[in-house]
C-alpha cells in the first residue's frame, strides 16, 4: 500500500515527507521475468556444477538483487536528511553528505560524489516516487533542502545542469 503523509518533526518545525513504494504490487508482470531468470540462472548452475550448493548460491544473489523490487520501500525526507527503509535494510543519507541531485520521471537521486565518470549515478540513494500523489511536493522539499545545503542540481527533467 502506498502512502504519501506529511509527519511533524518533534526538533524542528520543518515538516517530515513519508511515502512507502512496493513495486512487485505496481508492476506485477515483471515477476514472470524475474521468475524465468532465476529458473533458467539456477539451472545453467545446475548444469555447470551438477551440486546444489551452488545453485543455492546463485539463487541467494538473483534475489538479493531484486530486493528493492520484492519488498516495500519506505521513504523519509526530512531536515536531517534522506532515507530508504526495507525489512533487511536501512540507508539514510544526510544532507551534508549530498553533493549533487538528480531527477527523472520516476524519482530522484541523491549522490555523494559529484558526477565526473560513467560509475557517478550508482552511487548514492535513489528516492522513487512511485504512485506517491504529489511529486511536486518531493522534488520541491529536496531543491529547497539542497538549496539550503548548496547542493548541485543536475537535473535530467530540465535538461541541464543548474
Amino acid at each position: 500500500m502506498n502512502q504519501f503523509a506529511n509527519v511533524a518533526e518533534a526538533s524542528t518545525d520543518c515538516p517530515a515527507l513519508q511515502w512507502r513504494v512496493h513495486l512487485l504490487r505496481q508492476q506485477p508482470r515483471k515477476l514472470v521475468v524475474l521468475a524465468m531468470v532465476l529458473v533458467i540462472g539456477c539451472s545453467c548452475v545446475w548444469l555447470m556444477f551438477s551440486s546444489v550448493l551452488p545453485v543455492l548460491a546463485a539463487a541467494g544473489l538473483l534475489v538479493g538483487s531484486s530486493l528493492d523490487y520484492l519488498l516495500p520501500i519506505t521513504y523519509r525526507l526530512d531536515s536531517d536528511g534522506a532515507s530508504a527503509r526495507t525489512l533487511i535494510a536501512d540507508t539514510r543519507l544526510g544532507w551534508g553528505q549530498v553533493r549533487y541531485w538528480r531527477s527523472n520521471a520516476w524519482g530522484i537521486r541523491l549522490s555523494p560524489v559529484l558526477p565526473t565518470n560513467r560509475l557517478s549515478p550508482f552511487r548514492g540513494l535513489y528516492v522513487r516516487f512511485g504512485s506517491a500523489p504529489d511529486e511536486f511536493t518531493i522534488r520541491q522539499f529536496v531543491a529547497s533542502m539542497a538549496s539550503a545545503e548548496g547542493i548541485a542540481n543536475h537535473d535530467t527533467a530540465a535538461g541541464v545542469a543548474q
